[in-house]
Order: structure tokens, then C-alpha cells, then sequence
């Protein structure tokens, strides 16, 4: 099943070689409504007062952190301080983690507790909570990759049956992760710091599945890391025929990035600096040293 990366889904046409193509469409009905949507505002004050009401302070902290961010501006919010003391220990340097991922882009005004507690997990290196929240929400390919990181930060490397386990429970698709995963310590890409989304990318790339890896970027709004990704895919995979998801991403993308779609096209035909495992970093290094 396709999935769905824009408001109002995705019509299927078929091509010239019998495989069905996703190709994004818009919403005229609806579009009024999304946008409004988007301007809504979260209560940070209320969802902190039902957390703290509920003993989850450390999911208190952070919304009235937000409060104190964007409603308060900054200024001295006592709930803050309030709710972290009542915090178990492990949490005392929350606040501090909370400033540092602001500061470095992480943490705003739409991100969610979730995302927050994925991120305070791995910085504290507590992968087996996060692998076996993937597992019980059968996400297997996410749950090999936290159950490997807690073998290797957690427990020096030792066996571990839960990285197989977890594997064997991922679509055919995905069969070879783990040894994937045991490659990739030795050549310095994964380190404790990794990200899901990071080790996925990878994932994807090496086994061409710049499609799938495009439609993550676009429901993420990552437009032009989206429009690379999909002209890949029309490169790597089309043998060039007309890609519509290509068009869509890159009219979503900034006045920046004008011009990007036939620059990757140059770079990949003429140049020959960009080919099946260039990654990302390296396109915005390319388009734009000041990116990296």
C-alpha cells in the first residue's frame, strides 16, 4: 500500500511497463480547512496542568517549558522548575536538555512529548524502552535497530537474541538489517547519537528505496530533501519517464532552491557527482556549502 504524503491521497497510473506509480494529488475541498488547522495553537499551559494533575512531571516540564518559550517568551515560568523537582533523579538535567535541543533547532513550538521522550531516551541510552515501545506497536524494523543500539551501548557488544528476534519479525524486505546494523559501527556511521530516521535513510538508500524514503521527507515537510529523493527515484528506478512527485516536492520548496531539480539532474548525467549512494549532506554540500 502506498502511502499517503499530501492531503486528499494519491492516484495510481499506470505505465508504460504495467507498474503502477503513485502520483500525489491536492485537495481543493479541504485545503481551507488544513490551513486553518495548521495555525491552531497548542495549550501548553493546560496540557501541562492535565500532566502534572496526572503525575507524569517530566511530560509537565516540557509543556510548560514550551509555555515559557513561546507564549512567555522566555521570561521566568516557575511550573518549570516546579514540575522537574518533582521529577524522579534521572530527570534532574532535563531542563538543561530541554534549552540545549531548543537552542540547536530540535525542540519547537509543533513538537510533540513523544518526540521529546524519543529524544531524551537515546541521550540517557535507554534503547530498550524505545525498542520495546516500536515492538508493541509491531514497527520491527525500529525495534531491531534500539534493541542493537542497547547491545552495543548497554551491554558492551554482548549477544543478544532480541536483535534477531526483532528481525525476524520485519517484512521480507528488511531481512538483512541487523547484519546492516553490524556494519555500519565499524565505518563510523552509527554511534550512540543516531537517529531512527538517520539509520532508516541509510537503509532505504542502499537498497533503492528512494521512493518510500521521499514520501517520509514530504510528510515531514522536508520538501527538498523530498525532491531529491524522488528525482532519485525517477533516475534509479524510472530510467527517467516522468515522475509527478518530483514537480509537487520541489513547488513546495522555498525560492532557494529554484533551479534544484535540473541541478541534480547535471550533477547525476554530466557531472557524475551524484550517483546511488550519495547521500543528503552531501547534495546540500554540493548545492550550498553554507547548508552543512
Amino acid at each position: 500500500m502506498y502511502r499517503q504524503y499530501c492531503v486528499g491521497g494519491i492516484d495510481k497510473i499506470l505505465s508504460n511497463k504495467d507498474k503502477y506509480l503513485p502520483k500525489l494529488v491536492q485537495s481543493n475541498t479541504d485545503e481551507k480547512k488544513s490551513d486553518s488547522s495548521k495555525t491552531q495553537k497548542k495549550n501548553f499551559e493546560k496540557l501541562g496542568g492535565d500532566a502534572f494533575t496526572a503525575g507524569d512531571f517530566p511530560q509537565a516540564t516540557f509543556w510548560f517549558f514550551q509555555q515559557r518559550k513561546y507564549v512567555k517568551g522566555g521570561q521566568m515560568y516557575r511550573k518549570v522548575e516546579i514540575s522537574n523537582r518533582s521529577c524522579e533523579d534521572k530527570w534532574k538535567d532535563f531542563i538543561p536538555f530541554l534549552d540545549k535541543k531548543h537552542k540547536e533547532g530540535m525542540i519547537k513550538q509543533s513538537t510533540s512529548w513523544y518526540e521529546v521522550q524519543t529524544m531524551w531516551q537515546r541521550n540517557q541510552k535507554e534503547f530498550e524502552k524505545l525498542a520495546v515501545a516500536s515492538f508493541d506497536s509491531k514497527d520491527f524494523p525500529q525495534a531491531t535497530f534500539w534493541f542493537f543500539q542497547h547491545r552495543m551501548y548497554n551491554l558492551d557488544g554482548k549477544p543478544y537474541d532480541k536483535v534477531k528476534f526483532a528481525n525476524s519479525r520485519c517484512k521480507e524486505g528488511w531481512k538483512d538489517f541487523s547484519s546492516f546494523l553490524n556494519q555500519k559501527p565499524e565505518k563510523g556511521i552509527l554511534n550512540k547519537n543516531t537517529s531512527w530516521f538517520e539509520i532508516q535513510s541509510l537503509w532505504l538508500q542502499k537498497q533503492k528505496h528512494f521512493e518510500e524514503l521521499g514520501g517520509i521527507c514530504f510528510d515531514a515537510g522536508d520538501y527538498p530533501q523530498a525532491t531529491f529523493w524522488f528525482l532519485q527515484h525517477q533516475l534509479n528506478n524510472l530510467d527517467g519517464q516522468p515522475y509527478a512527485n518530483v514537480d509537487i516536492a520541489h513547488g513546495k520548496c522555498g525560492e532557494d532552491w529554484q533551479g534544484f531539480p535540473i541541478f541534480i539532474i547535471n550533477q547525476a548525467h554530466i557531472d557524475g557527482s551524484i550517483d546511488l549512494s550519495t547521500t543528503w549532506s552531501e547534495v546540500q554540500g554540493l548545492w550550498d556549502p553554507k547548508l552543512v
